[in-house]
C-alpha cells in the first residue's frame, strides 16, 4: 500500500515539475486517409456535423440523408469504394444500404 502511495506521489511531483510529459492525442496523430488502420472498424467522434448518406451499394443510390452532430460517437471504416462506411445505433439500417460520409477525403472531420 506504501509503495503504491509512494510511486503514485513520485509520478505526481514529476509530472507537476514538468519533468515527464504526456503526450496528447490530437487529430495530427491520427493515421492516414490511405493507412490500413482505417479498414478495420474503429469507434470514433464526431469533431463537427457532417452529412451521412444511406447508400444502396450495388447501384449508388442515395435513400436518406442524415447529420452526424458534434461529438456523436459512431464506428468507422475507409472502404475502398465507398471511403468512410459509418455504422451507429441511431443510423437505421436497411437492408443492402449502407450510410456513408461522402465529400471528406481525409480524417479531419475525425475526434480521437
Amino acid at each position: 500500500m506504501f509503495r503504491k502511495f509512494l510511486f503514485i506521489v513520485t509520478v505526481g511531483l514529476l509530472l507537476f515539475a514538468g519533468l515527464v510529459t504526456v503526450p496528447s492525442s490530437h487529430a495530427s496523430t491520427l493515421p492516414g486517409y490511405y493507412s490500413s488502420y482505417w479498414y478495420k472498424p474503429r469507434l470514433i467522434h464526431v469533431k463537427y456535423p457532417v452529412y451521412v448518406y444511406q447508400v444502396n451499394p450495388e447501384n449508388s443510390r442515395t435513400n436518406q440523408k442524415m447529420v452526424l452532430l458534434e461529438d456523436s460517437k459512431v464506428q468507422a471504416e475507409n472502404d475502398t469504394t465507398f471511403g468512410w462506411v459509418v455504422k451507429a445505433p441511431y443510423l437505421q439500417q436497411k437492408r443492402g444500404y449502407i450510410w456513408i460520409v461522402k465529400g471528406h477525403y481525409s480524417q479531419d472531420w475525425i475526434k480521437w
